[in-house]
């Protein structure tokens, strides 16, 4: 996923409004689905998946800006 959007960054000198722009499909996960958003500005995104609520409650998110994966629970 990061690849891709990396990829359409480089490509459109900017990063996509949405996965769909970026004709990604976000993988359903047993932890749910990927989550894709695009930061104030336009200059960062983020991606994360996982929920609070459940069995295993966290959510794992990749930020751009830092290039750091982060998990909360």
């Amino acid at each position: 996923i990061i690849q891709n959007i990396e990829e359409f960054h480089d490509t459109h000198g900017r990063y996509p409004t949405s996965a769909q722009e970026a004709q990604i499909n976000l993988p359903q996960t047993r932890y749910g689905t990927w989550t894709y958003r695009l930061g104030d500005g336009g200059t960062d995104y983020s991606l994360s998946v996982g929920e609070y609520d459940g069995w295993d409650p966290f959510v794992l998110s990749w930020s751009s800006a830092t290039r750091q994966w982060y998990r909360d629970t």
